[in-house]
């Protein structure tokens, strides 16, 4: 395990070739005066969107940010690694990469690390207003959110559950980019995934509830949005399945199906590699 620890991640060449940008931009003369402009504009507007949101405080629920990140972390992470393999083919550089001294891992882990950073950004970006929402409506005497629900504990929980998805939906956006030849086929099929996982299974659940209640109630577990709304908002009396529980559904869902994925795309990349490989007659 820890060789391949190594391999995927200390010696992959393919991963540092994806970081060198950054540290090519951090090299140039100009990088740190770039970055503190960048970054003071970045504080004004983000501070200028704390303070407007100030205004209305008393009547928005700090939770409105959480349910913001689930609903955008997933089409954040799947609009940046859609293009990710299918950019290759187009770009005719994916059999240079096929034949590269690389492995399948390699190469996969590599495109997952794209989304890395900006994941983290979106993440600190909503999570910071929701606790700040939520410290100020305690300060005025006011519950951060629904009486019932604990918002500390459903926020951490919620953190966790953005992640998961996000797991997910990058494996489901890179095998799906594996197995298209363009940008804007890998586009059509990360939507229509999205849109059949996260729409139409939800609504085939809605219509068993009159056959079975319990395997509705399970179906619709899996759905981030569900899960969210149920630690953040509880519905006493209506729902089969438990607040803990829904959300322990929706992440061994997630996690499992996000894994099942990235190893169907590592077996893509590495039957490709293979079938580059063989000597042509």
């Amino acid at each position: 395990m820890r060789a391949t620890f190594r391999e995927v991640f200390a010696d992959n060449p393919v991963l540092a070739e994806t970081w060198r940008p950054f540290a090519r931009a951090r090299r140039g003369k100009n990088w740190k005066a770039n970055s503190i402009v960048t970054g003071l504009l970045v504080a004004a507007v983000y501070g200028a969107l704390l303070a407007g949101g100030m205004q209305i405080v008393d009547y928005l629920e700090a939770g409105v940010f959480l349910i913001l990140l689930v609903v955008l972390t997933p089409l954040f992470v799947a609009t940046v690694l859609y293009p990710s393999l299918a950019a290759e083919r187009e770009k005719k550089t994916m059999d240079l990469l096929l034949v590269a001294p690389v492995t399948a891992p390699q190469i996969v882990t590599a495109k997952l690390a794209r989304a890395l950073w900006p994941l983290v950004g979106l993440e600190i970006t909503l999570l910071v207003p929701a606790l700040v929402f939520g410290l100020v409506r305690i300060s005025r005497g006011l519950a951060p959110g629904n009486p019932d629900a604990n918002f500390f504990g459903g926020m951490a929980v919620i953190f966790v559950l953005s992640l998961v998805v996000a797991w997910f939906v990058a494996a489901m956006a890179l095998f799906l980019s594996s197995v298209n030849r363009t940008t804007s086929g890998a586009l059509t099929a990360v939507i229509g995934g999205l849109f059949v996982v996260y729409g139409v299974l939800p609504v085939f659940a809605a219509a068993l509830s009159p056959l079975s209640r319990n395997l509705s109630e399970f179906i619709i577990a899996y759905h981030p949005l569900d899960a969210a709304t149920r630690m953040l908002w509880p519905r006493a009396g209506d729902a089969t399945l438990p607040a803990g529980a829904g959300v322990i559904t929706c992440l061994v869902v997630h996690a499992v199906g996000g894994a099942v994925l990235l190893a169907l795309t590592v077996g893509n990349v590495e039957r490709e590699r293979k079938k580059g490989s063989k000597p042509h007659a």
